[in-house]
């Protein structure tokens, strides 16, 4: 097969290939044409490809593929690739499904007017163990442009009547002409044989006569992109009951792809379907590019053409207009539009990548969260799947990756965009930037001071046009707006400042409430004293009317739901951009009582989060199940509190995030602790700016200062260890656990050995082995497990006579306290081994680590994993005396 890449004007997705054969031979018979073979750029996965035309003769090309497995997972994985590679601007899925026996025929054909995954939802046990399935139902749908077009079509009759009647071998009696049904469609992991269709239609969707694996993964993939139109056929092929055959199987795949071309020849055309989001340009045949923009083009975005063309100009791809050497010197420094946060920052840098895309300006356009450090290494992770002949995608060590990114950046032919959103902290991101390449590099960042890091360009009020138009647009008033209402609109700009975020909102309380723009005004102005006396300008740095109006618009929601009102002061105090859905609910017992009830219902949580997204005051990303909010939302939230409910907030917050946030140390819940890290970060800063000395908060520092330090982030983890400590020694904090700062006392150690702080590190085990011994005494777990440590620690600086000396103390004092065939024994015989086998003392060693691997295999069985860490020990032992018949039945032993 070729490697072949395009973008197509249809994909077709079966989800089994057997499905896509019969669109392959329905389409080329029917269309007297030969697809091609070819393989994806990003997933590596084999298509067909070929050109049909329309009934107006204008050509279409149609790519043919199916996933690696069918079910929802896999359909979801492959889909996200397809849509970022080959573009289509109408998608669709054809094959089989299962149909109601009191509904449908063998062979009817099943239009998904929209799809569920049914088995969504929590799972809880009742009040007699029981499972409990609490529904959570999100249905999927094509557009309503498409569902219109397919109601109104007859063109599929004919076919399918010829069809039928081929299969049958006679004339069709009226009872036998071919049906189609426009239907929801229900999904689910599962093949299912026990007529599911009167549970689906009781607890789902009454109309409900349909079943299928993909239908309502594939129609939430293509609906997050709203330039695409998609449509699911199916037909039926059994009834989902214990009677299933696979006689029907072929005819019903058949059928649905015969459906499917009549309706692309009707209406896939230019006129009714015209592609939308690339030009002319970058549909010519060559390297299908990377596309990982997160946000959606905004259908609002006003203005800003000066700021725009400036882009233009600074981030001409090298090699492209003007080759003057001047000219490629200043491609190579990169630009940064800054400004105050809510100036329209992020909402620039996107407009940008979806008009250099329509103009074919970049193959790769690449986006990186660079909030925090996490948030950027995070990102180029994803990115690493994403790009094309990129070896090191799997690379575990995450400083490698990120050099080996940049590499491929480096040595990229095509030109590519890279975006850094919210990079406040410009040293960081530059140790993530290539130095060269045929790339544009673009930041975005609150920073005012960028100096020679990157170009500036400082984003600023809008003008009385701009900000006219946006207010207008956003309160979906721009198209029939009189002179008169264009006059309103202009005085109620320049009440507000001009600001695009102040506007963005009014103009959303307007199409909420649907006031007038005079009424708005009005209201404006006669809360604007009151506001300002509770939150002077002066606080934030940010205008007032940004304030006022989230006054405005948080009065109605504390009327409609006082738990959603708790919701919204909750989310003020965590980090902004990606707050899980869990947190609220699992943290429910340390909320407000409405907001604990609300939270724990997800009917009640849904209307909650239906009430903020009518204010716009968050967002909701539904696959990652995150809610967002601006972090002028946050100001205005926290300014307009008492220093007594900012303490009592700030205290609940913090004593949830500790509740969920997992032992740092467990690479099992590492991918729990990165959900969280932001979170936790975001508690630090409360912790400092309200001084709370509460158990919980020690407890948060320490884990999340373990988990930086798993993750070799000790520069950070440091001052969390130290705060940490700091709080479990405070008087205020009442009975103290010593054996928690016993363990952080190590901890610290040992960070500060890992930066080089030898002197500290001593410091803090001599205190956790004084500490210990004075509290337990000679002869206790933690005493002996702090002399290992210092022990460990010595061995380390070199010391090696001291580190002998106290692993001697540690196993004496071990021996008499747990008896000397006791694994805990095995443990510190290995270590003083080791020390012996480095020092070149095997007559000490071997007979150390013999012990060892005896008293492993007494406790735990010859054939335990337990028995690894001797095995492994002795075998070193003797492949450095050479003894290698020795060393190789133990290391044949470790690894079996």
């Amino acid at each position: 097969m070729e490697e072949h890449s395009h973008v197509f004007d249809i994909c077709i997705v079966c989800a089994m290939y057997e499905e896509a054969e019969a669109v392959l031979h329905e389409f080329s018979s029917r269309c007297s044409v030969s697809f091609e073979s070819a393989f994806s750029q990003m997933s590596r996965y084999a298509y067909r490809y070929a050109t049909i035309r329309n009934t107006r003769n204008e050509p279409l090309s149609v790519l043919v593929t199916w996933p690696a497995d069918r079910g929802p997972v896999q359909t979801g994985l492959d889909l996200s690739l397809i849509l970022q590679e080959f573009r289509p601007r109408f998608a669709a899925m054809t094959g089989i499904c299962a149909g109601d026996h009191k509904k449908v025929k063998l062979g009817d054909l099943i239009i998904a007017e929209c799809a569920y995954l049914y088995e969504e939802g929590k799972v809880i046990a009742g009040p007699d163990g029981q499972q409990i399935h609490l529904l959570e139902t999100k249905t999927a749908a094509s557009t309503s442009q498409v569902i219109q077009y397919a109601k109104g079509f007859n063109g599929w009759k004919e076919p399918l009547g010829a069809m039928k009647r081929a299969r049958l071998k006679r004339e069709l009696k009226p009872r036998e002409e071919p049906r189609r049904f426009i239907v929801p469609m229900a999904s689910g992991m599962a093949v299912r044989s026990d007529n599911p269709f009167p549970w689906l239609r009781e607890r789902f969707h009454r109309n409900t006569i349909a079943l299928d694996m993909e239908a309502a993964t594939f129609y939430r993939a293509f609906g997050a992109a709203s330039h695409i139109h998609a449509l699911v056929v199916k037909g039926v092929s059994d009834y989902g009951d214990g009677s299933k055959n696979d006689a029907y199987h072929e005819y019903a795949a058949r059928a649905s792809a015969v459906y499917l071309l009549t309706f692309i020849q009707e209406y896939v055309t230019q006129e009714s379907m015209p592609r939308r989001d690339v030009s002319s340009h970058s549909r010519q045949a060559g390297p299908s590019g990377v596309w990982n923009v997160p946000h959606r083009r905004n259908p609002h975005f006003t203005g800003r053409d000066d700021l725009l063309d400036r882009l233009y100009q600074q981030l001409t791809p090298a090699g492209r207009h003007d080759p003057a050497t001047t000219r490629r010197a200043a491609l190579t420094q990169p630009q940064a539009i800054k400004g105050l946060g809510g100036i329209g920052k992020t909402q620039i840098a996107v407009e940008y990548a979806y008009r250099s895309r329509e103009q074919g300006r970049y193959t790769h356009t690449f986006w990186i969260n660079a909030a925090t450090e996490e948030a950027v290494i995070a990102s180029l992770t994803q990115l690493a799947h994403l790009l094309p002949a990129f070896p090191e995608k799997d690379e575990t060590d995450q400083h490698k990756l990120v050099e080996a990114i940049k590499r491929w950046l480096e040595r990229c032919e095509q030109p590519w965009l890279l975006i850094f959103d919210n990079a406040d902290d410009l040293p960081l991101v530059s140790t993530y930037l290539p130095q060269r390449g045929n790339g544009s590099i673009l930041l975005t960042t609150r920073v005012s001071a960028v100096g020679s890091f990157a170009a500036p360009i400082e984003v600023g009020n809008m003008g009385v046009l701009e900000g006219t138009q946006l207010l207008l647009r956003r309160a979906l008033r721009f198209e029939r707006a009189s002179d008169e209402a264009i006059n309103e609109a202009t005085n109620l700009v320049i009440a507000l400042d001009f600001f695009p975020l102040a506007l963005d909102q009014a103009g959303a309380y307007i199409e909420e409430t649907g006031c007038g723009l005079v009424d708005y005004l009005q209201l404006y102005q006669t809360h604007r004293k009151d506001l300002l006396a509770r939150r002077g300008a002066q606080a934030t740095n940010y205008p007032d009317s940004v304030a006022t109006t989230w006054s405005l618009s948080f009065q109605k929601i504390e009327l409609q739901s006082p738990a959603a009102a708790d919701l919204l002061r909750l989310c003020a105090y965590l980090a902004p951009d990606n707050i899980p859905e869990d947190l609220i609910r699992d943290g429910a017992p340390y909320w407000s009582p409405l907001l604990l009830q609300a939270a724990a219902d997800p009917f009640a949580f849904n209307q909650m989060i239906e009430l903020l997204l009518k204010f716009s005051f968050v967002q909701r990303l539904v696959e990652s199940r995150m809610l967002s909010i601006h972090r002028l939302v946050q100001a205005v939230q926290m300014d307009t509190m008492e220093r007594v409910m900012q303490h009592h907030w700030a205290e609940r917050v913090v004593r949830a995030v500790n509740f969920v946030f997992p032992d740092g140390t467990d690479p099992e819940t590492w991918p729990q602790c990165l959900l969280y890290l932001p979170q936790a970060q975001a508690c630090v800063s409360l912790i400092e700016r309200y001084a709370l000395g509460e158990p919980e908060a020690a407890s948060l520092l320490l884990e999340t200062a373990r988990y930086l330090s798993s993750c070799a982030l000790d520069v950070q983890a440091l001052p969390l260890f130290q705060q940490s400590l700091a709080i479990q020694q405070s008087p205020a904090i009442g009975e103290r656990d010593v054996d928690r700062m016993i363990d952080t006392l190590i901890d610290l150690g040992s960070v500060y050995s890992a930066l080089g702080a030898g002197e500290q590190a001593t410091a803090s085990y001599e205190r956790a082995l004084e500490m210990s011994e004075h509290t337990f005494g000679l002869e206790h777990p933690s005493t002996v497990r702090s002399l290992c440590r210092l022990a460990l620690h010595w061995g380390g600086m070199g010391e090696y006579a001291l580190q002998e000396s106290l692993l001697q103390q540690a196993l004496a004092r071990q021996e008499k306290m747990l008896g000397p065939e006791h694994p805990e024994v095995a443990a510190i015989l290995d270590s003083l081994g080791l020390l012996y086998s480095y020092l070149d003392d095997t007559e000490r060693a071997e007979p150390l680590l013999q012990r060892a691997l005896t008293i492993r295999e007494q406790a735990f069985g010859p054939e335990d994993l337990e028995i690894t860490t001797s095995l492994h020990s002795l075998a070193v032992l003797y492949r450095w005396q050479r003894k290698y018949d020795q060393a190789e039945p133990l290391l044949r032993r470790a690894l079996a």
